[in-house]
């Protein structure tokens, strides 16, 4: 039997690809990722404090990443991990 962790991952990567549960939209250069808030606030700091601290990005439909240690490539690194 899998392991919940490994579960969770799985079911996870599938939400994603099929754009269900999403609730934001995240943008770096010009490409358009969709995620699920309360995954990304549980798994990276940055993340948690961006979600939690009143940016006023959070209302817009998509968050426009603008910094320039973030690429494209590294977040697609990031979501699929």
């Amino acid at each position: 039997m899998a392991a919940l962790s490994e579960i969770l991952h799985c079911k996870r990567a599938q939400f994603r690809d099929e754009g269900q549960l999403i609730d934001v939209l995240l943008k770096v250069d010009e490409d358009v990722f969709p995620v699920h808030c309360t995954l990304l606030a549980a798994s990276s700091d940055y993340f948690y404090a961006m979600f939690t601290n009143g940016v006023k990005e959070f209302n817009q439909e998509i968050i426009e990443l603008k910094d320039e240690s973030i690429t494209s490539n590294a977040l697609k690194i990031i979501l699929e991990f």
